[in-house]
């Protein structure tokens, strides 16, 4: 267990077995981001208790516990828990407590979480509050899967909301490599018809309906190239020169077609019924030589791409 700053402390599973050093140091809270079944059962007898009264140890020195049930795996979804786990800390501090923070081995999801917290509070980068944290514990390592959920959260100003398209486009990509994902199970679609001011527009070629704008583009960076990532410079490009697609969230009009259970499939106008786009589950190669997963696609040929002023 290790003290990062004032009031906040790290540390993996076997801290809790250390009641001397929790009382020595004044801690009165404790955060645990786990798998209580799973990671107390890897603990084995190293712990004082395991299922099911998993924190009966701490009940009984009148510690107070928040349990954020987590998996240490590149696809857990943690950046939904960032929002109680800040309040959390915050009420602590607030209140003169001390907290600490822990996993099972206090290198990724502990670390994950406290980031997190510094960088809302401080309003600093993922790499400045990791490294705050390395730098009273050199071990922690939170996973590639964090690692970008820490990323999103900074793009997203420390608030991710549905109405964000980066942080809406970060959890359908998250969620389609779910395993345990399938196409007809979506759960929302962004509907344009509410969604006015979202960026330029693109417009079905043959009939002018408004098939998406600007903000529900993907973004992604062509191989080999030294640009920024795609969307590029407008007009009226929003992609590289190289690419002929333009890779989209899951839209309203097209939850029929995606509903199917197909792997993939054409997209057709819901006005005209001429095919404007394409879409795979398992993925496209753009032309710009970029594979993109999931795919849901206009094809850049079949639209007009029109500059909001």
């Amino acid at each position: 267990m290790q003290k990062v700053v004032d009031g906040i402390y790290i540390g993996g599973l076997l801290a809790l077995k250390g009641i001397e050093a929790l009382d020595e140091v004044g801690i009165t809270h404790v955060l645990s981001v786990l798998n209580t079944v799973k990671d107390s059962l890897l603990a084995g007898n190293q712990l004082v208790c395991i299922q099911p009264n998993f924190f009966s140890l701490f009940w009984k020195v009148k510690r107070k516990n928040l349990i954020i049930a987590a998996e240490d795996t590149v696809g857990f979804n943690l950046i939904d828990h960032f929002e109680q786990c800040n309040d959390y800390i915050q009420d602590v501090l607030d209140s003169n407590g001390r907290v600490l923070i822990h996993c099972f081995a206090g290198v990724s999801r502990s670390a994950t979480v406290l980031a997190a917290y510094l960088m809302q509070r401080n309003s600093i980068s993922s790499e400045k509050a990791l490294s705050m944290i390395r730098s009273a514990r050199p071990q922690i390592h939170p996973n590639e899967g964090f690692m970008q959920q820490l990323e999103i959260y900074e793009k997203c100003h420390y608030h991710p909301r549905p109405e964000n398209p980066i942080y809406r486009q970060w959890k359908f990509r998250n969620d389609a490599f779910n395993p345990n994902f399938r196409p007809p199970i979506l759960k929302s679609y962004a509907d344009i018809t509410a969604t006015a001011g979202g960026g330029n527009e693109l417009k079905c070629k043959k009939c002018r309906r408004l098939l998406a704008f600007e903000s529900h583009i993907f973004t992604h960076k062509p191989k080999n190239d030294n640009t920024p990532e795609v969307p590029n410079v407008l007009k009226g490009s929003l992609l590289s020169s190289k690419c002929t697609h333009y890779f989209l969230e899951p839209l309203k009009w097209m939850q029929t077609e995606l509903e199917k259970g197909k792997l993939g499939g054409r997209l057709d106008c819901p006005k005209c019924n001429s095919k404007v786009g394409y879409y795979g589950w398992q993925g496209m190669k753009c032309s710009c030589s970029e594979w993109v997963t999931p795919a849901i696609t206009l094809q850049r040929a079949k639209v007009d791409e029109i500059e909001r002023r």
